[in-house]
């Protein structure tokens, strides 16, 4: 292969233009025919590389007190060290370090790239092989890899890191737009905004103090953590935990929730697969699953609760519009106005005997209770009189959880409303 060391000379007159080229023998090296050619162009005081190319061959070490150009091997590149601006560093083979105080333009390398450091801006760092450090004092504009990534740290905004691979780290003390991955991700943390998470891959960490716009990820997420509003949070697989202070708009997967917890205001927590608990303090708008539902906690109020399987407990302090099952319910409880609507496929106030006996006397109930939902009740308090209720409360049997069912009566007339159950009193559910 051939090697070449380069020492810089300071050009201390004006216009100097001085040119060198080795000659063949020179160049060859160990029987190699390939030429390396050299080219110093006066800048006043002091001199600036213009252009350095070994078309196939090892670079072992470039450095710089001025700016270099372009860096361009078929061949590992070993260290390109300058106090001063690179424009382009390309290499055909690995890359080991690349360290500049200063910007660089571009970082290109068809293998593996151990380090880049800057202080200062990175334009784009692309490699087809895997990077183990990118570290910038500056900003971040693309960082593409067709390989796993280690580390990507940056004190100052990040515009894209792209992978089809790994990612370990992305660390940012500043915003985040784009991380995009065809493989799994361990950490994403930005003291700043995020924009998008994409993924096809599992999610370890994304953890933002300022607002996360999307998460969209193709396998498990265990943690989105954000000091900050979350816009959407879309995941085919599990979710272990969604925690943000600030408002969060759409929580989506097809797959299980672990835990979704919010100080402000949530908007969609949508889910093929169980929830364990959604817990706001704030208003929440929708929470739909098909598969069980643990806990559904709110200091606020909630709009619908809407499941396809069993829901554990719903409890909020303020008003419930909707809370809709298809499977049974074990407690509601609200410090507030709620209204209930009870979807089970069985359910049988719409069955002529049970609406009857629901609007004759209530004595006939104390020894023939109705079938709600195809449960048995016992007749607790007959309250259709009293204007501060027109409630009928009841019980189930042992057998179906002792749960509290209170009938509502229309305000047109005595006739019960099919299917739906008003509460207008102090006494809830329970």
């Amino acid at each position: 292969f051939l090697q070449v060391t380069v020492s810089l000379q300071r050009i201390t007159q004006w216009n100097q233009f001085e040119e060198f080229e080795p000659s063949l023998e020179e160049a060859r090296g160990s029987g190699s025919s390939t030429r390396a050619a050299f080219r110093l162009r006066a800048q006043g005081p002091t001199c600036e590389t213009q252009t350095l190319s070994s078309q196939v061959g090892s670079i072992s070490t470039v450095s710089s007190v001025g700016s270099i150009s372009t860096v361009s091997v078929v061949g590992p590149i070993s260290t390109v060290s300058s106090v001063g601006p690179i424009s382009t560093v390309s290499s055909v083979g690995s890359i080991s370090t690349v360290s500049v105080v200063g910007p660089i333009s571009t970082v290109s390398s068809v293998g593996p790239i151990s380090t880049v450091s800057v202080v200062g801006s990175i334009s784009t760092v692309s490699s087809v092989g895997p990077i183990s450090t990118v570290s910038s004092v500056g900003s971040i504009s693309t960082i593409s890899s067709v390989g796993s990534i280690s580390t990507v740290s940056v004190v100052g905004p990040i515009s894209t890191v792209s992978s089809v691979g790994a990612i370990s780290t992305v660390s940012s003390v500043g915003a985040i737009s784009t991380v995009s991955v065809v493989g799994p991700i361990s950490t994403v943390s930005s003291v700043g905004s995020i924009s998008t998470v994409s993924s096809f891959g599992p999610i370890s960490t994304v953890s933002s103090v300022g607002a996360i716009s999307t998460v969209s990820v193709v396998g498990s997420i265990s943690t989105v953590s954000s000091v900050g509003a979350i816009s959407t949070v879309s995941v085919v697989g599990a979710i272990s935990t969604v925690s943000v202070v600030g408002p969060i708009s759409t929580v989506s997967s097809v797959g299980a929730i672990s835990t979704v917890s919010s100080v402000g205001s949530i908007s969609t927590v949508s889910v093929v697969g169980p929830i364990s608990t959604v817990s706001v303090v704030g208003s929440f708008s929708t929470v739909s699953v098909v598969g069980p539902i643990s806990t559904v906690s709110s200091v606020g109020p909630i709009s619908t609760v809407s499941v396809v399987g069993p829901i554990s407990t719903v409890s909020v302090v303020g008003p419930i519009s909707t809370v809709s099952s298809v499977g049974p319910i074990s407690t509601v409880s609200v410090v507030g106005l709620m209204h209930l609507r009870l979807t089970r496929l069985s359910l049988s106030l719409s069955q002529a005997p049970q609406i009857k006996i629901l609007a004759g006397s209530s004595a006939d109930m104390n020894i023939n209770g109705p079938k709600i939902a195809n449960m048995k009740c016992m007749l607790l308090r007959d309250e259709r009189q009293d204007t501060q209720s027109f409630c009928m409360h009841l019980k189930t049997s042992a057998s179906d959880g002792k749960l509290a069912v209170c009938v509502g009566q229309s305000n047109k007339g005595r006739e019960t409303k099919g299917g739906d159950s008003s509460l207008c009193g102090k006494d809830q559910p329970r």
